[in-house]
């Protein structure tokens, strides 16, 4: 499969946060201030195909960014 974000180097310079399932990153067309991107870092076509751990890493990680980092 091919992605999106793995396939751009760029992005890594933009990542904010991370935990052992999943990282954060500042999105490059932001609709508001701050507008971040959360996603596993296991290439997944969808969020069907992410484990429970996988989508409990990444609401894990939205919280906190939500809560200032």
């Amino acid at each position: 499969m091919t992605c999106a974000f793995c396939d751009n180097a760029s992005i890594y310079e933009r990542k904010i946060t991370e935990n052992d399932l999943a990282w954060a990153v500042l999105g490059n067309m932001p609709i508001t201030s701050g507008h971040t991107l959360v996603m596993p870092k296991r290439c997944v076509a969808n969020i069907a195909d992410m484990t429970a751990d996988e989508r409990t890493a990444i609401f894990d990680l939205a919280e906190r960014e939500e809560e200032g980092g």
